[in-house]
């Protein structure tokens, strides 16, 4: 009876061991989106990150459910400034999320972050028409430089692009602060290697 009474004690209520979870998840959720929130890819993380929040339990919690309201428009206003693949359809998402809550206020959101989200969907046409991540070979595994002449062309083709993209970067197109802007000119060179 008393080693019972000591696990129990030891053992959290479900809604204190549930809360810890969310609560670690989203911890980690947010490292990753600061790290990688704006790599190539990203959307695949932004989609799970909302699909996260949106799991939440909330019936009859009040204060949950306004803490995912809260968490949920965090999370599409820091993704709709993302230049990225699918951002078309996460901001539709976004202004259907806003609607569903307050269409006043959504009114007022919407068009505070408009011009934000059109900035990051031309930067992201602009870098694909620069060239586009195919082009590059992302995901590409690192070999010996070839011998023959037709893979040396190839590679300098190759090693052009990266150039080109690069130029792009240090641009500053996404008008980034400076650390975030020496931030994101790491990220390309890290993909680039």
């Amino acid at each position: 009876v008393q080693r019972d009474a000591t696990r129990a004690a030891v053992v959290l209520p479900i809604d204190d061991r549930e809360k810890s979870i969310r609560q670690a998840t989203k911890e980690a959720y947010e490292k990753a989106v600061a790290y990688a929130g704006s790599a190539h890819g990203n959307h695949d993380l932004w989609k799970a990150y909302i699909v996260f929040v949106r799991s939440w339990r909330t019936e009859g919690d009040h204060v949950l459910a306004n803490e995912q309201m809260v968490q949920l428009r965090s999370v599409f206003q820091k993704l709709v400034v993302q230049p990225m693949t699918g951002l078309d359809q996460m901001w539709k998402d976004y202004e259907a999320f806003e609607r569903a809550q307050n269409e006043a206020l959504a009114a007022a959101l919407i068009s505070e972050w408009d011009p934000k989200y059109r900035h990051a969907r031309t930067i992201y046409l602009e870098r694909n028409r620069i060239c586009s991540s195919e082009a590059l070979q992302l995901g590409r595994l690192a070999t010996p430089p070839t011998e023959d002449d037709a893979g040396r062309k190839e590679e300098q083709a190759l090693l052009t692009l990266w150039k080109t993209r690069c130029a792009y970067e240090r641009t500053n197109p996404e008008r980034l602060n400076p650390t975030e802007f020496l931030n994101r000119v790491r990220m390309m060179f890290r993909e680039m290697a």
